[in-house]
């Protein structure tokens, strides 16, 4: 057999078994896509014609978790808008704050000396303060005391740290005992001595929502001018206070 007829056969024998092939062929298409997505899945349905639709499938529902107990009620909870603060130091969360304080310091009414103290906030940080003092001085004598000052505070008034710069006016009576020897008598001679001075501290303070208050203050004072005909000293002199208040 030549070479052609060779070749007519095996084309013969091949083209009945494409058909075969192209008969038996089948192509199978899938009828449901899922698209996974961070809410609920979306299933889309692919059918045949054009009216083919997509639905989406409902996520099951998320259980939430079982709230905290209650034990004790909110009226006896120290809180601002649910969220819980101290006891007594609600005010150090509020803008809003009492803007008139009275004040005085009860340690040193047992040396004599008694004071009191009353201040005002004209705005957020100044607040302008007044006191008066009577009795025993530290320097030696009985007198009398007036005193002007402006605390700034950093924070808040009445909440925190200050400064404060004032103006003090005292007026202090010595009384100076001589003895004669010659004649066995003894004379008491009073004299009167006013001072006027400028001091600065810087001091702290604290503030609870019952309107008690307590305020401690340290520095240094100065002699601008006094009354005994004398240079004003150019030594600068402690200064500080401790004083419980009330707010309103």
């Amino acid at each position: 057999m030549n070479n052609a007829a060779r070749v007519a056969l095996a084309l013969a024998l091949l083209v009945p078994v494409a058909a075969f092939a192209d008969d038996s062929t089948q192509t199978t298409s899938a009828t449901t896509l899922v698209v996974v997505t961070p809410n609920a899945p979306v299933v889309i349905q692919q059918g045949q014609g054009p009216g083919a639709q997509a639905t989406e499938m409902e996520a099951p529902p998320v259980q939430a978790a079982p709230a905290a107990p209650q034990n004790e009620d909110w009226n006896n909870v120290s809180h601002i808008n649910g969220a819980v603060v101290p006891v007594g130091e609600r005010g150090a969360y509020l803008k809003r704050f009492r803007k008139a304080n009275i004040s005085a310091n009860p340690i040193a009414w047992m040396f004599g000396f008694y004071s009191v103290s009353g201040s005002y906030a004209v705005s957020e940080n100044i607040v302008i303060r007044g006191d008066v003092s009577f009795g025993h001085q530290l320097e030696g004598g009985d007198g009398v005391e007036l005193g002007a000052s402006l605390p700034i505070y950093f924070r808040r008034a009445y909440s925190g740290p200050f400064i404060e710069p004032g103006l003090v006016v005292r007026n202090v009576q010595e009384d100076t005992y001589n003895y004669d020897y010659t004649s066995g008598n003894s004379t008491t001679m009073s004299t009167n001595n006013s001072q006027t001075l400028v001091e600065m501290m810087v001091g702290w303070h604290w503030s609870f929502d019952s309107g008690l208050n307590m305020a401690m203050a340290f520095g240094a004072s100065r002699e601008l001018s006094n009354s005994n005909g004398q240079a004003a000293s150019d030594n600068p002199h402690p200064a500080g206070y401790f004083r419980i208040g009330y707010e309103f």
